[in-house]
């Protein structure tokens, strides 16, 4: 910190020589005291001779030392920013005083005689003072702490002005630059277009400059994109960068979409993939059952699923079957028993597909209690979807072998009613009759049950009443049967006024 020069001796009229040396520095508050020494030799000198300054007195104007203003040279819109400045050797009289000075040459004074204020633009002031190493001295911090913004801080220069003892100093600083990043408003959005192809956007907000590098990948395809941006109030941007994505790239299962954006607020580029198996981004298969009232046994059944909502259009069907008791589906094959018409996928009115799967089958009585299975696979899926029948209630509905036929006896007529070819046995079978001004009453009954080879069953049903009864012309029978094959339970009645009823004597 010092500077020592010495110039050339310069000779005198009486030929003697003139030497000066000096020394020079910038003095400080701890430098106050000190002594400097001069010290000459010279061969006509027994001994050095030495010239003293004394204790050097610092004056009063080189106390007031101000530093430069401290904070970050890169700011982030949203975010809080700290300056701050620090004084030494003030005198007790002091002021700081913050100020801003705006684009247009307007400068705003933030806060009067330091102290904490918080102003209409959300400036915060701090000032902390603390007695020096010098007497009556004080060594003073003051901060300016606020959120950065955009519109209010761009390109402007911020100043601290400070007085001590009549003097007065400024100090300056300007950020180096100011961001808003980038942020994403969400996962990447997709919908479907007329023809076929799918539209993907990503939406960024709030980011500032509007530079912003954008880029969308399938594998290592780059595809090509478009972009909109618009200025918000506060004067950061929001961009929209939309993708047109080929439909036939979705027939792949393991197809994914990569979209990646940097900026000059980001420490590295930021990305979203999209994948057709996310949750709540692709268009899988929505399956529902359509019931089948009764599987009735020798007839042709429909076991019938509607599935729609899908994207793309291929859609693979498969069904399977599981006997009694087993633990494994077996697939199933186009034959007599069971026919698989062929997959037809229509668009629907919101551009995704929807068909119906079905499988035509004739069951047997064996087939009661086994399961169909109708596994349904399609490129959104991770694994295909499964809906089961659950165990099959095979039915045969009943058939009337003859008409309802009665017998004489000895004061005694017996009906007769035959139902066939039901399945399973349980059957409720019900005779009442009513005779002039009796009410319907009930009439017992008695039931013969025989099995066919195929397990189908038939029962014979008799009911006896008195000979007498039939003497009123009001006088008939009624027989009813009740069948879980049936919706509604049906019967067969008889009145003596019926033609072409004829009796048998037993």
């Amino acid at each position: 910190g010092y500077n020592i020069s010495e110039l050339t001796p310069e000779k005198q009229k009486d030929n003697t020589f003139t030497y000066k040396a000096c020394i020079k520095f910038k003095p400080s508050i701890t430098d106050e005291g000190e002594e400097f020494i001069c010290r000459v030799e010279h061969p006509s000198l027994k001994e050095p001779v030495e010239k003293s300054t004394g204790p050097l007195t610092i004056e009063d104007q080189l106390r007031f030392v101000v530093g430069k203003i401290q904070g970050p040279r890169r700011w982030i819109h949203g975010e809080k920013v700290a300056l701050y400045i620090s004084l030494s050797y003030c005198s007790e009289d002091n002021r700081v005083m913050w100020m801003v000075e705006k684009t247009n040459g307007k400068v705003e004074e933030i806060s009067n005689n330091g102290g904490v204020l918080l102003t209409d633009s959300g400036y915060t002031i701090s000032k902390e003072s603390e007695e020096s190493d010098k007497e009556g001295l004080f060594n003073i911090t003051s901060s300016l702490t606020f959120v950065s913004s955009v519109s209010i801080h761009s390109q402007v220069t911020f100043a601290c002005k400070i007085t001590s003892d009549g003097q007065t100093k400024t100090m300056k600083f300007q950020p180096e630059s100011i961001y808003a990043k980038p942020q994403a408003l969400g996962p990447v959005k997709t919908s479907l277009c007329d023809n076929g192809d799918v539209l993907c956007s990503l939406n960024l907000q709030t980011f500032y400059p509007r530079d912003v590098e954008l880029s969308w990948r399938s594998g290592e395809d780059k595809l090509e994109s478009r972009e909109k941006y618009e200025e918000n109030n506060d004067g950061t941007f929001n961009g929209n960068s939309d993708c047109t994505v080929p439909g036939k790239l979705l027939l792949n299962p393991n197809f994914t979409l990569h979209v990646t954006w940097n900026h000059k607020s980001l420490d590295g580029q930021q990305s979203q993939v999209l994948s057709w198996r996310d949750p709540g981004l692709s268009w899988c298969p929505v399956i529902e059952e359509v019931p089948i009232p009764h599987v009735l046994i020798e007839r042709q059944n429909t076991l019938q699923y509607n599935i729609s909502g899908y994207f793309p259009g291929d859609v693979a069907v498969s069904w399977y079957r599981k006997e009694k008791g087993a633990q494994e589906y077996i697939p199933l094959s186009q034959d007599k028993r069971y026919q698989i018409p062929d997959i037809q996928s229509q668009r629907q009115s919101d551009l995704t597909y929807s068909c119906t799967a079905r499988l035509l089958f004739t069951p047997t009585v064996r087939d009661r209690e086994s399961e169909i299975m109708c596994r349904v696979s399609h490129p959104s899926l991770e694994r295909p979807i499964e809906r089961g029948s659950g165990p099959l209630q095979v039915q045969a509905k009943p058939k009337i072998r003859k008409s309802l036929k009665l017998s004489l006896g000895t004061r005694k007529v017996t009906f007769c009613h035959i139902l066939e070819s039901f399945y399973p046995k349980h059957i409720q079978i019900e005779w009442h009759y009513w005779s002039g001004e009796k009410l319907k009453q009930r009439c017992q009954s008695q039931e013969k049950y025989t099995t066919a080879l195929n397990k189908t069953v038939t029962v014979e049903s008799k009911c006896g009443v008195s000979e007498d009864l039939l003497q009123s012309p009001d006088f008939r029978v009624r027989v009813t049967w009740r069948h879980e094959s049936l919706d509604e339970e049906e019967y067969k009645e008889f009145s003596i006024k019926d033609k072409g009823q004829r009796c048998t004597s037993l």
